[in-house]
């Protein structure tokens, strides 16, 4: 057992000198300086080549500043980093120089009518049973963009909103025509991270990869899981190594979308828009109803979708850091930027105000999408709410019912009164919103 030095022994007290105690502090201290410099190096010095210097540069542009108490800073960093106010103006020397959307093309057939799918108003494609020898595709792949777990929930917490999905939502989409996946990179990792941090991510890496092997709708993207540090385009990576190849491919998009998990599609809608759609031109369909004006044209991220030319040409050109991250719906409408307009023009379709927050839409059948399900008990109510919405207009919400895309275009020209009524209440606020509904 330890003692005091100013313990006593046998009833007498015990002097010692305190300079040998105190030279001994001082040779400890030296040597755990000694071994912080030699591990991170100087503070007054880069760290070397040893670390990965994208990694580095994506946790500096990711990472939020915080004040005084600790709180983080709400800043654009359109303004506050020059570096990334740049990217969105320059063109990408890899995608100017990959091949190009009019070179890739889309031949993918599809079995229309199969596994109980009956779909009214078959395109011109399809033939009459609807059935391909051949390699067959989808009409859509869907990527609802989750997370293993996040700085606010626990991975059982993000797990339990992917099952309401796939109780709730998934079912309804037929799996000839949609192919339905989450899309998540790693739990987060530090290079300091303590023992039980590193059995905790280390448990968090089984228990996702135990759900993924069980519901076999998971996709782990090779990369640290942040929004801001590039994940659109290592998702569209994915999706082009996945599917890419000369010829047709079994299980290629004829269009891509990327959703986030606080937003659900109408399916009805969502197929009677793109079954039509000749995949060959470089469609890009989502809404501009509430975007920022500060970053030109772009769909909102709660969901948008591309064509197969579109992806493969994006996902196949190794663009640098700075032309991936940041604002990951504008960086898309950036990346559409570069293309030639005379030999690869854009068809551009906007939902407007029938995609959105749900709370500001006036929800009808022409609805697409509705976005901010920000609770669980969210996604249940307003999935609730469209089915309801469907049975009482007397359609069947069923692929082959859904509404015109033009019906929805329309429709959603017109400026809910909800919506303005919260555009009007962020002002007050003193938030930049002007152009926002626009």
């Amino acid at each position: 057992m330890w003692r005091s030095n100013n313990s006593a022994i046998g009833g007498l007290p015990r002097r010692i000198s305190t300079r040998p105690r105190f030279l001994g502090i001082l040779v400890l201290v030296a040597i755990v300086i000694l071994v912080v410099i030699l591990r991170d190096g100087s503070p007054s010095t880069e760290r070397n080549g040893a670390e990965d210097d994208q990694a580095t540069e994506a946790d500096r542009l990711s990472k939020p500043k915080l004040d005084q108490n600790g709180n983080e800073i709400i800043e654009d960093p359109y303004f506050t980093q020059p570096d990334i106010q740049r990217s969105f103006e320059e063109p990408d020397y890899a995608l100017l120089s990959s091949r190009q959307p009019h070179e890739i093309g889309c031949d993918v057939p599809i079995r229309w009518n199969w596994n109980g799918t009956k779909v009214d108003g078959l395109p011109p494609d399809a033939d009459e049973e609807g059935v391909f020898e051949q390699e067959t595709g989808v009409l859509l792949f869907l990527g609802v963009f989750s997370a293993a777990q996040s700085a606010s929930k626990t991975y059982a917490e993000m797990k339990r909103r992917r099952d309401i999905y796939r109780e709730v939502y998934f079912p309804h989409f037929p799996p000839n025509l949609v192919t339905k996946k989450f899309i998540l990179g790693l739990p987060a990792s530090t290079s300091h991270a303590t023992h039980p941090e590193e059995i905790a991510r280390a448990r968090t890496m089984r228990l996702l990869q135990e759900e993924a092997d069980q519901y076999q709708d998971i996709v782990i993207l090779d990369m640290e899981d942040n929004i801001d540090s590039g994940k659109t385009w290592k998702y569209y990576e994915w999706v082009a190594k996945e599917y890419g190849g000369e010829g047709r491919v079994n299980g290629r998009p004829r269009f891509v979308l990327k959703a986030d998990d606080d937003t659900i599609l109408v399916m009805p809608n969502l197929i009677q828009a793109f079954k039509d759609m000749d995949c060959s031109k470089n469609v890009y369909w989502g809404t501009s109803a509430g975007r920022s004006k500060y970053f030109g044209d772009y769909f909102r991220g709660l969901a948008y979708g591309m064509s197969w030319p579109l992806v493969s040409w994006i996902g196949s050109a190794p663009m640098p850091l700075a032309h991936i991250t940041k604002i990951e719906d504008a960086r898309t409408g950036q990346w559409l930027r570069a293309l030639d307009p005379k030999v690869d023009p854009i068809q551009r379709y906007d939902l407007g105000w029938m995609m959105g927050d749900w709370n500001q839409l006036d929800v009808g059948v022409e609805t697409v999408g509705l976005h901010w399900l920000k609770w669980d008990e969210w996604v249940v109510e307003q999935h609730a709410r469209i089915m309801d919405v469907w049975r009482e207009a007397g359609r069947p919400y069923e692929a082959g019912h859904g509404v015109d895309l033009a019906a929805s275009v329309q429709k959603g020209n017109l400026l809910p009164e909800e919506a303005r009524k919260e555009h009007e209440r962020q002002k007050e606020l003193g938030w930049d919103v002007e152009g926002n509904i626009d």
